[in-house]
């Protein structure tokens, strides 16, 4: 199935055609974003494979994404690599469009169990040694239910991909979010068990920046510095493990010994808050080696 509806414009793992972008860095990304995308190919559009519309002088129109250009002629690449090449000379109009090479009737072509085998074959290749819990989600603000700050996800001055989240008004969490159930282990060996947790931090005006970890659906006691960091100022009166004295005005990514802090544990939620100010979290990955 891969290789009949996703291989004819994509690679993967030496095999595919190359039209849209390669897809050996997706397998860490959670299955329902993987879903989203190709449910809705146009609703997020990767950097460099935006569709183009070639309208020639008499009036023939062609259109792919733009592969190679030069003084002389364009080429357009379409599904199954087919290319186009396209002399300036009878070229009259070149215009991108919000729209994906990529067809938005998958739902209708694949069954459920056809798309969750897809989506499967794509995660099990995954790398060994790491897992995204967030980059590009639109939905993970949502799955942050409690707390009464807001989240948003942000497309602008983001670290990694198109999205970051934003935080305001001091606090957003969950202590159990989708698919969440991942075993901090000093020697990890199966694949739900990490060691390292990496995440970038951006601070918008706050004063400081802190994310806290729930074991089990729990998050750790205020007197306790267990599972919780904090960059800047703690305003918060709850204990936590400072990670650096500076709050970071450009993006800083910080990497954690999560068992070495705190042993054995299982991260189900997280908590996201930021003092004195609005604060943005980007690229969120557990790692079993550094």
């Amino acid at each position: 199935m891969f290789g009949a509806h996703c291989g004819t414009c994509h690679q993967f793992k030496g095999q595919g055609i190359s039209v849209g972008p390669p897809l050996d860095g997706e397998a860490g990304r959670p299955a329902e974003s993987l879903l989203a995308d190709i449910l809705n190919p146009s609703g997020e559009i990767t950097a460099g494979y935006r569709t183009y519309i070639a309208k020639l002088n008499g009036g023939i129109e062609h259109a792919g994404v733009l592969s190679s250009e030069s003084a002389t002629s364009i080429s357009l690449i379409k599904a199954a690599g087919s290319e186009t090449q396209i002399l300036r000379s009878d070229l009259d109009t070149l215009s991108p469009v919000d729209l994906s090479l990529m067809p938005s009737t998958f739902d209708k072509i694949l069954t459920p169990n056809d798309l969750s085998d897809i989506i499967w074959f794509i995660k099990n290749k995954k790398s060994d040694n790491s897992l995204v819990l967030f980059d590009d989600e639109p939905r993970f603000a949502e799955s942050l239910n409690a707390g009464k700050g807001k989240a948003a996800i942000d497309e602008d001055d983001c670290l990694s991909g198109k999205a970051c989240l934003t935080v305001s008004g001091f606090q957003r969490y969950s202590g159990q979010l989708p698919g969440w159930d991942f075993n901090v282990r000093k020697n990890p060996k199966s694949s739900d068990e990490f060691r390292y947790i990496r995440i970038a931090m951006k601070a918008v005006d706050a004063k400081g920046m802190m994310v806290e970890f729930a074991d089990k659906g729990k998050f750790p006691p205020e007197n306790k510095a267990v599972r919780t960091y904090y960059v800047g100022d703690n305003s918060t009166g709850w204990k936590s493990n400072q990670l650096s004295t500076d709050i970071p005005t450009k993006w800083k990514s910080y990497t954690i010994d999560l068992w070495k802090d705190n042993g054995d544990f299982t991260i189900t939620g997280m908590a996201f808050t930021t003092m004195g100010g609005k604060g943005s979290y980007d690229k969120i990955e557990l790692l079993r080696e550094l």
